[in-house]
């Protein structure tokens, strides 16, 4: 029987479906235990409509995937030469949405791409066409509305306690030194500096406003309501300029 201990209900902060993990995870100073896996594209065996289940998939494989309702599934691969049993995703024509190698894996996509983890819970994305674009390597990927309504091409990531931005392809856009970031607006990022101490960068790390605000904001019709340490509010436009808000 495949084990189901659930790790967080999502592996970044969404309301997504739930994850899977298989196994207990080694200690973080070990290496990754992945095992090498040839890549499949379809599992061996049956769909039963009757039961709603995929059936008879190699020995390798679970014997009896349940779909319990929905077009995805879980199933898990047993893990060779001592190696805990991995996980994957497949759909009910029997092929396979993520390679069964991950510890944990999001049921459904997310924006494009499931999250996964590898045994030391380091998050990767694989993307709608199955393929690995983010090899497991952050403590969280953020595919959240709050930013992907305002750019769907930019995802935070985290990594040893800093923040910075990837693109879709992995490549990163905004290095991961800051201890917390917020997509402001297309081009508009506000990083934190010190504690309360925000500023607005663009996507090239070019600064158009200093740290000298006590929270983030996003714009709004092209401005952001900001307060100084002062308690002076001012609404600041997307190319810095500030305009005083009078109490």
């Amino acid at each position: 029987m495949k084990p189901r201990d659930y790790i967080r209900q999502t592996i970044y902060a969404i309301i997504m479906t739930s994850t899977i993990s298989c196994g207990n995870p080694p200690k973080a100073t070990e290496p990754d235990q992945r095992e090498e896996t040839p890549v499949i594209k379809y599992l061996s065996g049956y769909y039963n409509p009757t039961d709603d289940t995929w059936e008879k998939a190699d020995t390798a494989y679970e014997q009896i995937i349940r779909f319990e309702g929905d077009s995805l599934a879980f199933f898990s691969k047993q893990g060779g030469n001592g190696l805990p049993n991995t996980i994957g995703v497949v759909d009910r024509s029997g092929r396979v949405c993520v390679q069964p190698i991950y510890f944990s894996s999001t049921l459904k996509p997310s924006y494009g791409f499931w999250a996964v983890q590898d045994s030391l819970q380091k998050i990767g994305l694989v993307d709608l066409k199955g393929d690995e674009i983010i090899v497991p390597q952050y403590d969280d990927i953020f595919l959240i509305p709050e930013y992907m309504d305002i750019d769907l091409n930019l995802i935070k990531v985290k990594k040893e306690g800093k923040e910075g931005f990837i693109n879709r392809e992995g490549t990163v856009v905004i290095p991961l030194t800051y201890h917390s970031l917020t997509l402001a607006g297309k081009n508009r990022i506000m990083f934190m500096q010190a504690p309360q101490r925000w500023g607005i960068m663009d996507y090239q790390s070019n600064i158009i406003v200093d740290p000298i605000f006590t929270h983030s904001a996003t714009f709004e019709n092209g401005t952001a309501r900001l307060q100084q340490a002062n308690g002076e509010t001012y609404l600041v436009g997307m190319d810095g300029s500030m305009k005083k808000v009078n109490m």
